[in-house]
């Protein structure tokens, strides 16, 4: 005897596994992988390995991987992190003396030391007459060279 499957019974087993599949990939789709594995410190929405070069007289940082800039907005005790910023300084802070740092974490964690280490009117030692490329500016401001 030969039993045939009734169509409405396919059908229900279709919609079923359809309905479990879509399930499925929603469920994996929400699913994160854990914020280290990304490359961020989940902190602060750095990547880890970001290399930042430091602006003094603006006191700004910028990514040059990611063309975002990072900066500290005292008016709203923030620190700030965009690709198109609206600062004044936007249009001359190519123009201006940076360093590279030497951190590849957030900035914030930083920042108390580096504006001590290289203030608003720090320039490279190379702009400075007299002085040699190789010595650092903290050789400079110190007497040493």
């Amino acid at each position: 005897m030969k039993t045939e499957t009734s169509p409405s019974f396919l059908s229900y087993q279709t919609l079923v596994f359809l309905v479990v599949s879509a399930l499925a990939i929603a469920f994996l789709a929400a699913c994160e992988t854990p914020t280290e594995a990304k490359g961020f410190t989940g902190i602060s929405g750095d990547r880890i390995g970001d290399d930042y070069v430091y602006y003094p007289r603006y006191e700004v940082y910028y990514v040059p991987t990611r063309k975002e800039y990072v900066y500290y907005d005292s008016a709203s005790n923030t620190w700030i992190r965009t690709t198109n910023p609206n600062q004044v300084w936007v249009k001359d802070i190519s123009g201006t003396a940076y360093v590279k740092m030497d951190f590849h974490d957030a900035p914030e964690g930083h920042h108390h030391d580096i504006v001590r280490r290289y203030p608003q009117t720090w320039v490279p030692p190379e702009a400075v007459p007299g002085v040699p490329a190789r010595t650092t500016n903290d050789d400079v401001r110190e007497g040493k060279k």
